[in-house]
């Protein structure tokens, strides 16, 4: 089974490593709000390490005529509203199999919309634009599948039972970060729950680089940007 804790269970953590147990002064809202604020910075430093820890996939139709934009987050499927990376996106045709499709810079962009006013078949390229709309140019002009690969920003937990998956016990930077604020706020020492909390990243930092010792990483390869036609 996962280690998770509870929001009820982190709030507990964080009064008492920061020993305001019985203290008034900092309320459960403010240390739910430390634990949140955590909770997303731990997140991008494990995706710094790791694009793959947090990578989900939503595949979507798209019927025949112009297609501009895929929103990730609404039809069937039911990820977080806002991407915080997109690492992947593909078009399935309807024999099944399926390219890649290159993501153009805003200097390809108008060659990219003139080659679609003007009828010319080259293959559409995408872009992230705003929380969850992935943009194509040249639109897709053809019955297709469209398979976004991506990691989801941090989520927030706000209910008592809503609950954070620590993994190997990595909830505890999120409880020291968390009471490190709460003693700033009070003006106190935080000298040994900063030293604490920098053992304890560097420890989820070498846990998150030998994780998977199946394979060797690999570079990609870089090739120079070409309009390609389908």
């Amino acid at each position: 089974m996962p280690r998770t804790r509870t929001l009820t269970q982190l709030i507990a953590d964080v009064r008492e490593r920061a020993d305001i147990e019985n203290s008034t002064h900092i309320s459960d809202t403010e240390i739910t709000r430390y634990v949140n604020q955590g909770i997303a910075q731990l997140h991008a430093m494990i995706v710094d390490q790791n694009e793959d820890e947090f990578a989900v996939e939503v595949t979507k139709s798209v019927a025949s005529g112009d297609a501009s934009m895929f929103i990730v987050g609404t039809g069937g499927d039911t990820p977080p509203a806002s991407v915080y990376k997109v690492l992947a996106v593909d078009r399935i045709a309807t024999d099944g199999t399926s390219c890649p499709v290159r993501r153009f810079t805003l200097q390809e962009r108008a060659l990219l919309d003139s080659a679609g006013a003007n009828g010319s078949p080259f293959r559409s390229m995408y872009r992230l634009r705003g929380l969850n709309t992935v943009l194509f140019s040249p639109p897709i002009d053809a019955a297709t599948s469209i398979r976004v690969t991506y990691i989801a920003a941090s989520a927030d937990l706000k209910n008592p039972g809503d609950y954070y998956d620590g993994r190997d016990g990595w909830e505890e930077w999120v409880t020291l970060d968390a009471a490190i604020r709460c003693l700033i706020k009070e003006e106190s020492d935080t000298s040994d729950l900063v030293r604490e909390r920098a053992m304890v990243e560097q420890r989820i930092t070498k846990q998150m680089a030998t994780r998977d010792q199946a394979e060797p990483h690999r570079m990609r390869d870089v090739a120079p940007w070409i309009v390609e036609k389908w």
